[in-house]
């Protein structure tokens, strides 16, 4: 998996590409640990994602848990392929397009 990230004033956009499994989940973790308070808008952009594991998913869905507990904060993942966000079980599906998690393109 490699990681690009790119920040313009308070947004945060991470290029992820490869795949999201239980190997490199924590090289994800450590990169979103690192991020500042600074950093109000945080996009995921999964254009290259391959494939990604419940491991991968797991992260995805408490990293959008955390970021929501954050004041005025904002994340949004987008360019997910459609077998990736198909994958997800309707509840969880729901619950991210109901709080616009996800600007799915």
């Amino acid at each position: 998996m490699e990681i690009v990230s790119k920040t313009e004033g308070s947004k945060m956009t991470m290029e992820i590409s490869g795949w999201l499994d239980t190997q490199t989940a924590p090289q994800l973790e450590k990169e979103l640990s690192a991020l500042g308070g600074d950093i109000t808008s945080l996009v995921f952009d999964f254009a290259a994602l391959e494939y990604i594991s419940s491991a991968g998913l797991r992260l995805v869905i408490a990293a959008y848990k955390k970021w929501l507990a954050r004041t005025a904060s904002k994340l949004s993942m987008f360019r997910m392929k459609y077998l990736t966000f198909s994958a997800l079980p309707d509840s969880t599906r729901k619950l991210i397009l109901r709080d616009e998690a996800i600007n799915y393109l």
